[in-house]
């Protein structure tokens, strides 16, 4: 009984050495942290807007790209790989806004990040 009394203290300190020492390393902070919106404004985007295929859609089939293409009010631009890559003419915010408040699948701003 004594040995197991001992065992379960020095598993108890081991695993509050690793919290204390993973808490001051900020490993938690990621995890822990509350998830930022991205912010849907393209003046603020760290990555540049693709030209002529503003917005992309995860898809299984062509014909749920052309279903979205339908709702959204905007232009199939192409599809590839459960990928579809529209373009519209309307402000992208707008756009977004109308199918989450629609409850139609989610479109997302199609950005291309640069390497320096």
């Amino acid at each position: 009984m004594k040995r197991k009394m001992i065992w379960c203290c020095a598993i108890a300190v081991i695993i509050l050495v690793a919290g204390f020492g993973g808490y001051k390393m900020g490993l938690f902070e990621k995890i822990l942290a509350p998830r930022q919106e991205v912010e849907q404004d393209e003046s603020r985007a760290v990555a540049d807007v693709v030209e002529g295929r503003e917005l992309m859609a995860v898809v299984s089939t062509e014909e749920e790209a052309k279903e979205i293409a339908s709702l959204y009010d905007i232009e199939l631009v192409m599809y590839a790989d459960g990928v579809a890559e529209y373009t519209t003419k309307e402000p992208l915010h707008e756009v977004i806004l109308k199918g989450k408040e629609a409850g139609y699948p989610e479109v997302f701003v199609n950005l291309e990040r640069n390497l320096y």
